[in-house]
């Protein structure tokens, strides 16, 4: 649930996107050993080194950061110049465990979430380090996507979810190639 806090004049909107905390929101459970088979699905490459390796369960920054990423505020503008570059360079420290924590994460939501996030976002900027891992979490979001355009349909959240899980679709699709 979004929740807004007055600032003065300015309203600032909280996301369950923007910090790794402990959500109460049942459609962001938090990351549990369970996720491993998520992670190695995106690691089915070899790694080139140790630093690029599929996170541990207890790797709260990558999965803040994706969160983050995936979120729609991430931008200079949002977020700061400084965070900005951070999360950047960990990223590209690191793509294969973003990707990984992306299909992990990807797994976790419902249709309704799925058509609020933006993974295909991540997988693009990835699939520049790391071709390999980013087409085999994109295979592997496909159902997830497809499933979810179902369930949109029959159960939608407003006018527009399957359009934009339709859009989304077909950014995996291209990844997945």
């Amino acid at each position: 649930m979004t929740r807004f806090r007055s600032l003065g004049l300015l309203a600032v909107v909280l996301s369950p996107w923007s910090t790794a905390c402990a959500s109460d929101d049942p459609a962001h459970p938090p990351r549990d050993a369970s996720s491993a088979e998520a992670v190695s699905v995106a690691t089915a490459a070899p790694s080139a080194s140790p630093a690029e390796e599929a996170p541990d369960a207890g790797d709260d920054q990558v999965e803040a950061d994706v969160r983050l990423m995936v979120g729609g505020m991430f931008a200079v503008d949002h977020i700061g110049p400084e965070k900005y570059e951070q999360v950047n360079r960990r990223f590209e420290a690191r793509p294969r465990a973003y990707v990984s924590e992306a299909v992990r994460l990807a797994r976790t939501l419902e249709h309704r979430r799925l058509a609020s996030v933006f993974i295909p976002s991540l997988l693009e900027r990835a699939a520049r380090h790391e071709p390999e891992a980013t087409r085999a979490a994109a295979q592997a979001m496909l159902p997830l996507y497809r499933r979810a355009i179902q369930e949109a349909t029959a159960s939608p959240s407003d006018e527009y979810e399957r359009k934009r899980l339709e859009e989304r679709l077909r950014a995996v699709e291209r990844l997945a190639r």
